[in-house]
């Protein structure tokens, strides 16, 4: 169905004079045909034949017509439920741009959310199937029990992280997808997984404004009181952010001076996997933040020494496991030419381990507006990190 589609839809399409659409909806439909047709001659060889006859007072019909009950009602709901969303969707209009793919949103998100159930949920089904009909026929009920409660269990289990990773990582697989398909089918190479990088991140800020305005109207208005203290406060929070950005990236700066381009690149290869262990620190610092902010002075170090301490233990762990997988790791996903990024991921996953202490103890001092201490602190870190390097 799928190769029929592509075929009548992209390449056949223009030229016999129907548009893409409808290509690929005729496509699906030979597709599917040819799927019946081709398992024909083997049901003929086994003896089967096929004839249009109807016979209402035969029981075995009769039998399946009481099972398909249930079972279509079962199927129905899901197909209800898609069909009362899309409506719900389709008249979601943007109050600047019209209607702008809401429809589509949904409809992509859908296919995400069916790739583990097709993957797991239907696999695990209809291996399942045959087992729980012997022992229902053969009255074996414990059996029956012990096999549907091992299915569910699995699905379970292969279900749950899959949901989690696509509630979690939605966003990054959506932009994962897209650059493939300028990178690989559109063939727009590097501007173009960029632009998909600049799209996806402007979508999603003007989604959040749009759902932000849906509840409490903004008002565009000029405060200059408001706006020197934000000013103050918003400067004082810069001059850290610059100084741990030139912190994080001094090594790649500093490689560019004195090494060629590829050990720059292993160099950075290696240090964005690392980083990714700061996402639980980044991460649980956002959520700190708020309730830092409105707490005493003794309740604000008591959180942050909890939080510094689950963060270590799991940090240290990562560390671990990147210290004696890393070089797997980096050979399985990019290949073994590059290979040699394996070595600076090492050094700069332990780095991490005390940068995620740093990242909670600066959301400390920033909720308490003491950012001088971390700009203090981030500017002496960058200078003897420069100086170590130059050493």
């Amino acid at each position: 169905s799928l190769l029929f589609g592509i075929t009548l839809g992209v390449g056949l399409g223009p030229i016999v004079g129907i548009t893409r659409i409808e290509g690929m909806a005729i496509g699906v439909v030979i597709g599917g045909l040819l799927q019946l047709v081709y398992q024909l001659p083997s049901l003929h060889r086994l003896g089967f034949r096929f004839r249009p006859m109807i016979d209402w007072s035969d029981p075995g019909l009769r039998r399946i017509l009481t099972l398909m009950g249930p079972a279509i009602l079962g199927n129905a709901a899901v197909q209800i439920n898609v069909m009362v969303n899309t409506n719900f969707a389709s008249q979601i209009s943007d109050p600047v741009r019209g209607f702008d793919g809401p429809v589509s949103w949904l409809s992509y998100a859908f296919r995400f959310m069916q790739l583990p159930l097709g993957v797991f949920g239907v696999a695990i089904g209809s291996a399942t199937l045959p087992s729980i009909s012997r022992s229902a026929a053969l009255g074996d009920m414990d059996e029956f029990r012990h096999t549907v409660s091992n299915s569910l269990g699995t699905v379970f289990l292969l279900t749950l992280p899959s949901s989690i990773g696509l509630a979690v990582l939605g966003e990054s697989i959506i932009a994962l997808v897209l650059m493939a398909v300028v990178l690989v089918g559109l063939r727009l190479g590097l501007p173009g997984a960029l632009g998909v990088s600049v799209v996806l991140n402007t979508v999603m800020l003007l989604w959040v404004f749009w759902t932000i305005h849906k509840d409490t109207p903004l008002k565009f208005s000029f405060d200059v009181g408001l706006f020197r203290r934000m000013f103050r406060y918003g400067m004082k929070s810069h001059l850290q952010i610059i100084a741990s950005h030139f912190n994080f990236k001094a090594g790649v700066y500093l490689c560019s001076w004195y090494l060629d381009p590829s050990q720059v690149a292993f160099y950075a290869i290696g240090a964005k996997f690392a980083e990714q262990m700061m996402q639980l620190p980044q991460s649980l610092g956002l959520a700190m933040f708020p309730r830092l902010a409105g707490m005493t002075e003794d309740r604000v170090h008591a959180m942050t020494a909890a939080a510094c301490r689950q963060t270590l233990v799991v940090t240290v762990t990562s560390a671990v496991v990147l210290t004696a997988f890393g070089r797997l790791a980096i050979v399985t996903l990019y290949g073994p030419a590059y290979e040699p990024a394996a070595g600076p991921l090492v050094w700069i996953a332990w780095g991490i381990v005390m940068m995620s202490q740093y990242v909670l103890l600066s959301r400390d001092f920033t909720a308490r507006d003491r950012q001088v201490i971390n700009v203090i602190a981030a500017y002496v870190a960058l200078g003897g990190n420069v100086g170590l390097n130059y050493y």
